[in-house]
């Protein structure tokens, strides 16, 4: 192993931690200044972004240590009379399956905004009381994983200490890590695909869940380096190779969890720079902007029929969006026994859940320069 990885591992670690910590705050802007819709969901947030940040000083004692260096070159192994590399792996278990829990809560706390739906709703408190109890029995493990239990830490010195296996401290609290970000990873899918909204709208929301798929495979090669943290010849390379993981599987994870938020921030400059090219020089008269005469009265005509409102047009029989056309579909949206229109409750509540904060959003992001207001 040469010091090329140690560059690689430090490179990582600086880099995914800091965009982490950079995504919360700017979650946090948005929320508390733009939208001023700060919720339950953002305490957690601010508890992961702290959790991180104490991550990634335990992480660079690591590589104080000589963590990811060649063998040879390094105290980052089991034998050194320090026992160093224990203590920081003692401690580094607690804080590790700590982040863990917040992230999973900030990503449980976020779906209770998606939908009203009791049986939604009971799923969420399923995997609430689940990241909980995988927690405590997480770090209950770490805590007695050796009677006595500074043998942990200082095994040389109690040799006769009954400790669990080493494989077990690895693999269980990581495999039930798995398990739950799996259940958390598809809980809000189905939700989300039967909302009334165009295909192309569940398609974006979704693809806002490819980070967190991203993380989840990254975590499935922490597999790998725990083997070789649990080797005594390649230490410092299962060290160097964990720090790695974690780093990726941690910053995209709460990457995914705060890109819904974040989206005011992106519509504010979008926003801007609509406003700015709509007052630039080509924002003129309509002949300078190059409409024609059959430009115009389509315009008009489709103003038109957008001033009949969603269920007029409906009861004429006028196209519609490709939502109206779904929830037609779907028997959500008919009419009554007296000729009316009848809308299911769920749509509306639905509806509601799903789209006050875009459009709350989409209100308070619109650019009006300095001054517009006085």
């Amino acid at each position: 192993m040469s010091s090329t990885f140690r560059v690689v591992t430090y490179a990582v670690t600086w880099i995914a931690y800091p965009l982490g910590i950079a995504s919360c705050l700017t979650r946090f802007y948005c929320r508390s200044v733009i939208t001023k819709n700060w919720a339950f969901d953002d305490w957690v947030a601010v508890g992961v972004m702290l959790a991180i940040a104490g991550q990634l000083i335990q992480w660079q004692l690591f590589l104080d240590t000589g963590c990811a260096l060649p063998e040879e070159e390094s105290r980052c192994n089991y034998t050194d009379p320090s026992g160093r590399l224990l203590l920081l792996l003692w401690i580094q278990e607690f804080f590790y399956y700590f982040v863990h829990f917040l992230i999973k809560e900030s990503f449980l706390s976020f779906y209770h905004r998606l939908s009203p739906d009791r049986g939604f709703r009971i799923m969420l408190w399923i995997g609430h009381i689940a990241n909980i109890m995988i927690l405590c029995q997480n770090e209950l493990l770490s805590v007695f994983q050796c009677m006595p239990i500074i043998a942990a830490i200082k095994p040389f010195e109690y040799p006769d200490a009954k400790c669990v296996e080493r494989l077990v401290i690895f693999f269980v609290p990581a495999g039930l890590n798995i398990i739950l970000d799996i259940y958390i990873l598809i809980l809000p899918m189905r939700t989300v695909w039967t909302l009334q909204m165009p295909i192309r709208r569940k398609i974006a929301i979704l693809s806002v869940f490819s980070f967190g798929i991203s993380a989840l495979l990254v975590g499935l090669v922490r597999f790998h380096s725990l083997i070789s943290l649990n080797s005594n010849t390649n230490t410092s390379h299962g060290v160097g190779e964990m720090m790695i993981v974690a780093a990726l599987e941690f910053n995209l994870a709460t990457l995914a969890v705060n890109l819904p938020a974040m989206k005011c921030l992106w519509l504010k400059i979008q926003n801007k720079s609509s406003f700015e090219s709509s007052t630039g020089p080509t924002a003129g008269t309509p002949l300078q902007q190059g409409y024609g005469l059959s430009t115009i009265g389509k315009k008009k005509q489709k103003s038109k029929m957008n001033d009949l409102g969603t269920i007029t047009r409906l009861e004429q029989g006028v196209q519609g969006s490709e939502s109206e056309e779904e929830l037609w579909k779907k028997g959500l949206v008919g009419i009554g026994k007296n000729g009316g229109i009848v809308v299911s409750k769920d749509v509306i509540q639905e509806e509601h859940i799903l789209n006050s904060q875009d459009r709350e959003c989409e209100r308070k992001t619109k650019y009006e320069p300095w001054g517009s207001g006085t």
